[in-house]
Order: structure tokens, then sequence, then C-alpha cells
């Protein structure tokens, strides 16, 4: 389904904010990762489980930004009674959990700065993966279409070129992103109100 530009600017618009102010709100918590890595006094294992928190402190810190925008964005949609459980957001792409792919990296990088750069990919791709998830289970009072907006930069895999392909889908025949780490994807929510003023558009 191809969505009228004006109703696809303003939900591009809406939603490309909510990636670029959580994104941005990571920082704090990677600056604390770091610190955490260059902490002489800590072993490996109180390293890996303070990063653990600080990356689950920032999702849960994502979570009721996310929460708070979209309730104003789809009054209508919006499920109150609907549960976030952060545990089953998290990215499984590869098969790993949280704490494995902490693990891997601690196993196979000694490498200050590199231990941190994967410390910060980690984050930045589990704030990308709940960021639609927690939308779309949230938005389950209406019939929603999803749109997946082109992410670039490493974002040349088949699988974000096949899916942000300019149309709009219901939400059950759609792959949310990250499709990848690092993943630069968005998925652009559109619900009833959205096609009902694109239905008055048309007549």
């Amino acid at each position: 389904m191809k969505i009228p530009k004006k109703i696809r600017d303003n939900r591009i618009s809406e939603i490309s904010k909510i990636y670029e102010t959580a994104l941005n709100n990571t920082e704090p918590y990677n600056e604390k990762i770091y610190r955490i890595i260059k902490n002489k006094e800590k072993t490996k294992i109180e390293k890996k489980q303070e990063i653990k928190e600080q990356i689950l402190n920032s999702l849960e810190s994502t979570i009721a930004y996310i929460l708070k925008e979209i309730e104003n964005l789809y009054p209508n949609s919006y499920d109150k009674t609907a549960k976030i459980e952060l545990e089953k957001l998290l990215y499984n792409k590869d098969g790993l959990t949280l704490d494995e792919r902490i693990n891997q990296w601690f196993a196979k990088e000694n490498n200050e700065q590199i231990l941190a750069y994967h410390m910060r990919l980690i984050l930045i791709t589990e704030t990308e993966q709940i960021i639609p998830r927690v939308i779309q289970t949230k938005l389950t009072r209406n019939k929603i279409y999803i749109e997946i907006l082109f992410g670039g930069g490493e974002c040349l895999t088949g699988v974000c070129i096949d899916y942000a392909d300019g149309e709009a889908y219901p939400e059950n025949e759609i792959e949310l992103p990250p499709y990848h780490p690092n993943c630069g994807c968005e998925a652009i929510f559109y619900d009833i109100d959205d096609l009902v003023e694109l239905l008055e558009d048309i007549v």
C-alpha cells in the first residue's frame, strides 16, 4: 500500500525523531560502559555484569521515552494494558543471548578500545531492536501497517533493500528491523486514523 506523501512525511518525521532521540540517549550509558571497561580494579566478571546492567538500564529508559511519545502520536491505537517484557524483546538474530554476546567479546578481545566499540555496538543494536517492538506491542487496538525506511550506511544487505521498497504492509506480513547489527533501517507505523485520512484523500 502506498501512503500519501503528506501522511507519510508526517509519520516518518515523528518516528525518525523517536529513533534519533532514543539512540542519542544511549550516550551517557555508553560512557559509563567505557569507564567500566577501563577500570583496572574490577574483574572481568564484575565488568560483564555491570555492562549488562548499564545496557538494560539504557533500554528501560528508552522504553519509558517511547511509551510517552507513541501514546501521544497514536491515541486511538495505543493499548495501555499491553505489557512490555524487555527480556522477550532483546536481539536474537545471531542466536545468542545478551549475556552470551557480552561474554563472547570479553573472551576474544583484550584491547579496551575495540571491546568498548563492540559493547557500544551491542547497546545500539539492542536499542534499534526494541524501538519498533515496543511500538508494535502497544499499538494493538487498531489495524497497523508498517513501512521500512532504508537506513543507508551499513544497510546494504539484500534484506534491508528488499523490505525498504516504499510500501506499507500489514504488520503480520513484514519483519521488523534491525536486520543485522548496527542496522539503521526504521519501521514507520501507520494506524487506522492514517488509513481513514488516506481514504478521505482518495475520495
